[in-house]
C-alpha cells in the first residue's frame, strides 16, 4: 500500500476541488448559455475537440492548490499542450483533467466534471473526481477502496 505525502487526504482533495469547482459553475455564458472563451484544440477535431479560458483557470487553480498541499508534486495536466516536460514513473505527479467533458460545459449540460489522481513513480495513489454540478466527490486510495462524498 501507497503512503500518501502529508498534507494530501480526503479532506484537503475535495475541498480543493470543490472550490475549483466555483470557477466552472460561476463561467460567463453567452446567449443561449454557451460559454465564451471557447477554442478549437486543433483543426482536425473542429467543433468537437474545445478548451475554454475555465479548463484553463481550473487548471492553474489545482496546481497552485494542490502543489501548496503537496509542494514535492509534480504536475501533469491536459491543458498543458506538451509545454512542460513531467516524468509521471518520477516522484510524486498529479494528472489533471480540469474539466473533464468540456464539449458538455461549453453547451451548459451540466455533466462535467474536474478529475484528479496523483500517482507515485508511476503508480497510482489517489484518484478523486468532482461532479460539479450535483457536489459529489468520487475519491479512492489505493489499496483504502473508493467512496463517495456527497456534500449537498
Amino acid at each position: 500500500m501507497i503512503s500518501l505525502p502529508e498534507g494530501i487526504d480526503a479532506p484537503t482533495v475535495c475541498e480543493i476541488l470543490r472550490d475549483a469547482g466555483d470557477i466552472m459553475v460561476d463561467a460567463h455564458r453567452e446567449k443561449y448559455g454557451i460559454v465564451d472563451g471557447v477554442e478549437d484544440k486543433d483543426s482536425t477535431h473542429a467543433g468537437v475537440n474545445f478548451v475554454t479560458k475555465y479548463d484553463r483557470e481550473v487548471q492553474a487553480f489545482l496546481f497552485r492548490e494542490l502543489g501548496r498541499a503537496c509542494p514535492e508534486a509534480s504536475f501533469l495536466g491536459e491543458e498543458d499542450n506538451g509545454q512542460e516536460k513531467v516524468n509521471p514513473y518520477r516522484g510524486w505527479c498529479f494528472v489533471i483533467d480540469p474539466i473533464d467533458g468540456t464539449a458538455n460545459f461549453v453547451r451548459d449540460y451540466r455533466c462535467s466534471s474536474i478529475s484528479v489522481a496523483l500517482l507515485n513513480n508511476g503508480q497510482p495513489a489517489m484518484g478523486a473526481i468532482y461532479l460539479t454540478y450535483w457536489d459529489m466527490t468520487f475519491y479512492a486510495e489505493a489499496g483504502r477502496g473508493a467512496r463517495c462524498m456527497s456534500h449537498f
